[in-house]
């Protein structure tokens, strides 16, 4: 999901989250681990999305993220959350 935030591909992410929230083989704790997931700099896709001014996948995630589990204060390695 962080490489379709970071080349900016809405419609992927919606598609990445709609598969998380619906796909009965997956349990919580998976939902949890792809929306919160860190890359080399520990940015999560909401990371990029905010750094990168994208507002309205911002948005999706943040929105989405409620059900999926997002964790908001997640720190990068600059220390930083969204």
């Amino acid at each position: 999901m962080i490489l379709a935030v970071k080349h900016n591909k809405g419609n992927y992410v919606v598609a990445i989250l709609d598969k998380l929230e619906h796909d009965p083989l997956l349990t919580p704790i998976d939902r949890q681990f792809f929306i919160n997931h860190q890359n080399n700099n520990g940015n999560t896709a909401i990371h990029e999305a905010v750094i990168k001014n994208l507002q309205t996948i911002t948005q999706k995630l943040e929105t989405a993220g409620k059900n999926l589990g997002i964790d908001l204060s997640i720190r990068n390695k600059k220390g930083l959350t969204i």
